[in-house]
C-alpha cells in the first residue's frame, strides 16, 4: 500500500495542469486578471506552506536557495500557464517533460558526471519523439503551432530545467537542508514578483473591475492546494524511496495522467504518430532520470 504513495505527486502535478487550463476557458484572459490569479493563487500556496517551514529550523542557506527556486519558479509558472491556455495541453506538458536533460548538463559542469551511451541514446529518443510530434500536428489542424506558444514553451522547458537543478543542487551541497522552508521561501518570492506584475499591468491598463465569478475563486484555490501537495508530497516520501525510481515515476505520471485529462477533459485528440512520440519521450525519460539520479 506504501508504495502507492509515489504515484500522487505525479497525480498532483498533473492536476495543478488541469486547474491551468480550466481557468484559460472559465475565465476572462487579459494580463492584469492574469496577473492577479497568479498572485491569488501563488498567495494561498504560501500561505498554507509557511506553518509548515516555522515549524523548523530557520537556515539561511535553505533562504538562499529558496529564494533562487522562486525567482526560477515564478517564471515557470507564468510561461507553463500562458503556455496551456495559448495552444495544446498535451504538447506543452510534452515539450516541458524533456526539460530533464537542463540538469543533466549542470551536473556535467557542477559535479563532473560524464556523460554516457545511455545519455545519448536518450536525446536520440526526444529527437525521434519530437519528430512523430511535429507529423502528427502538421496532420491536425486543431494542433498548430504559434510563435507565442512555442516561445511560452520554451522559456517554460528553460526555467523547469533549472528548477530541477536548482533543487538537486540544493539537496547536494545544503549542510542542512530544510526542504518545508526552501518551498515556502520560493513560492513567498514568486508571489512577491507576482504582486509587483499585477500592479504593473493594473497601471497600464487603468483599474480594472473584476468580476469575480466562482470558477476565478474556486481555481485559485485548487491551483494553489494541488502546487502544494504536488511538490510537499513528492519532498515527503523521498525518504522512503530511492531517487531514480521516484523521480522517473513522478515525471511519467505526470506525462501520462496530464495527457490523459487533456483528451478526455479537454476533448484533444491524439493520432498515432503523436502516440508513438509520446511512448518514445517516455522510454527517454526513465533513460535520462536513470542516469541523472543515481
Amino acid at each position: 500500500m506504501q508504495n502507492l504513495w509515489i504515484i500522487f505527486p505525479g497525480v498532483m502535478f498533473a492536476l495543478q495542469t488541469v486547474g491551468l487550463k480550466f481557468y484559460s476557458k472559465k475565465c476572462k484572459q487579459d494580463k492584469s486578471t492574469n496577473a492577479f490569479f497568479m498572485t491569488l493563487f501563488l498567495a494561498i500556496t504560501a500561505f498554507i506552506s509557511i506553518p509548515f517551514a516555522l515549524s523548523a529550523e530557520l537556515d539561511p542557506q535553505s533562504i538562499l536557495f529558496g529564494a533562487i527556486f522562486g525567482l526560477i519558479f515564478y517564471a515557470f509558472i507564468k510561461s507553463y500557464s500562458l503556455a496551456i491556455s495559448e495552444g495544446s495541453m498535451t504538447y506543452t506538458v510534452f515539450i516541458v517533460s524533456m526539460s530533464l536533460i537542463i540538469p543533466i548538463f549542470g551536473g556535467m559542469i557542477f559535479f563532473e558526471r560524464i556523460p554516457t551511451i545511455a545519455f545519448f541514446i536518450a536525446i536520440l529518443a526526444f529527437m525521434v519523439a519530437i519528430f512523430f510530434m511535429n507529423f502528427s500536428r502538421q496532420r491536425n489542424a486543431s494542433m498548430a503551432f504559434t510563435k507565442k506558444w512555442l516561445t511560452l514553451c520554451l522559456i517554460a522547458f528553460l526555467a523547469n530545467g533549472l528548477l530541477l537543478f536548482i533543487s538537486k543542487y540544493f539537496q547536494m551541497t545544503a549542510d542542512t537542508p530544510n526542504s518545508q522552508l526552501y518551498l515556502a521561501v520560493g513560492f513567498l518570492v514568486a508571489t512577491i514578483l507576482s504582486s509587483s506584475e499585477y500592479l504593473r499591468a493594473d497601471v497600464r491598463e487603468g483599474l480594472v473591475k473584476f468580476s469575480l465569478n466562482k470558477w476565478f475563486i474556486i481555481l485559485a484555490f485548487f491551483v494553489a492546494i494541488m502546487t502544494v501537495l504536488s511538490h510537499g508530497s513528492l519532498s515527503i516520501i523521498a525518504k522512503d524511496f530511492e531517487n531514480s525510481i521516484l523521480y522517473t515515476l513522478t515525471n511519467v505520471i505526470t506525462v501520462l495522467a496530464s495527457i490523459a485529462f487533456a483528451v478526455f477533459l479537454f476533448k484533444e485528440k491524439l493520432k498515432i504518430q503523436a502516440i508513438f512520440g509520446i511512448l518514445i519521450s517516455i522510454s527517454g525519460i526513465f533513460i535520462l532520470y536513470s542516469y541523472l539520479i543515481a
